[in-house]
């Protein structure tokens, strides 16, 4: 049991130099407890926790169906779900331009270092990219 008279534990500075130690006594109560006890005596502590989803849970999530933040982006296979970027501007739309096929861009980039086209096609003819 950890002791909040403890000295090890009393202070963020010790916690962490000690951590090795609470981390393995806290994985050892924690064991002993279904994901849902443990969460309520968390919440009851006041202390943040939430559990990780499922992909199948976050694409359903409440919060961002009823956000809109899924947004459709075509790719090489079609259309795709996918979310929007985090950072909201009013007014503005977020760009959501299509996901480029493999090596779509390669010349592009390549050409972007400073590579010149006799380099990028002796690449391609070696299979290098």
């Amino acid at each position: 049991m950890i002791s909040s008279a403890d000295v090890r534990f009393a202070t963020n500075p010790s916690r962490v130099t000690h951590r090795d130690q609470l981390d393995g006594m806290l994985a050892e109560r924690f064991a002993r407890l279904s994901s849902a006890a443990l969460m309520a005596r968390l919440d009851a502590a006041g202390i943040a926790n939430a559990r990780m989803n499922t992909v199948q849970e976050l694409a359903a999530h409440p919060q961002l169906v009823e956000r809109g933040r899924w947004l459709t982006v075509q790719s090489p296979v079609g259309r795709l779900r996918a979310l929007a970027p985090p950072v909201v501007m009013e007014d503005v739309a977020p760009v959501m331009n299509p996901i480029p096929a493999v090596g779509e861009h390669t010349d592009a980039i390549l050409r972007e270092l400073g590579l010149d086209a006799d380099t990028i096609a002796g690449w391609r003819e070696r299979g290098i990219v």
